[in-house]
């Protein structure tokens, strides 16, 4: 490879933007970083429960109106500057302002990941990535799609450089991922 490839993935809660993370991660070598790992970092430091969902959502919205809309944007920017990896992903953009200053990495492509509702309902209760997931009911999980930091996101898949619709087999998903990093390659 040539120049080192920055790669931002956005996806609706449950479509897959872990997955598609991890398959560049271990077939490509590369580094994926997560805001949301940052911000669980802070909310250690606080003594409070980073796999709360309500705790992530809550907190950047507390830095964003406190420090401004690109204060988390400009320190996942600087965290993927420092990496040593030929390819590095931010796995979870969530704001215009992320795809602002990700832009201006050099060599940047946006993912869009997308999954039909039942799926990605279906997903994250079967997952319990999140304390509660399992327990959640639809209303609920249409309600979570509705916060701050997930209304964006629909409008930045739509922007997005390469969309990956997620609704059949691992392997089908494997193939689109494989097809968008080597035409970067």
């Amino acid at each position: 490879m040539k120049k080192k490839l920055y790669i931002g993935i956005v996806a609706q809660i449950g479509a897959g933007k872990d997955t598609v993370a991890r398959y560049i991660e271990v077939f490509y070598n590369a580094k994926a970083l997560r805001s949301s790992d940052m911000l669980g970092e802070i909310l250690e430091i606080l003594n409070l429960d980073p796999t709360k969902r309500a705790h992530l959502q809550k907190l950047p919205v507390a830095i964003r109106n406190t420090f401004g809309s690109k204060t988390i944007s400009r320190a996942m920017v600087r965290r993927m500057k420092k990496q040593k990896e030929n390819i590095v992903i931010w796995n979870g953009i969530r704001y215009p302002s992320d795809v602002d200053e990700f832009r201006r990495l050099p060599n940047s492509i946006l993912i869009g990941v997308v999954a039909p509702e039942s799926v990605r309902f279906r997903r994250i209760k079967e997952r319990k990535e999140k304390t509660g997931e399992e327990n959640l009911t639809l209303k609920q999980f249409r309600e979570e799609q509705g916060k701050e930091t997930e209304i964006n996101t629909l409008k930045l898949i739509d922007d997005a450089d390469y969309k990956i619709l997620n609704n059949k087999t691992l392997n089908t998903l494997h193939k689109q991922i494989a097809h968008i990093i080597e035409s970067q390659l």
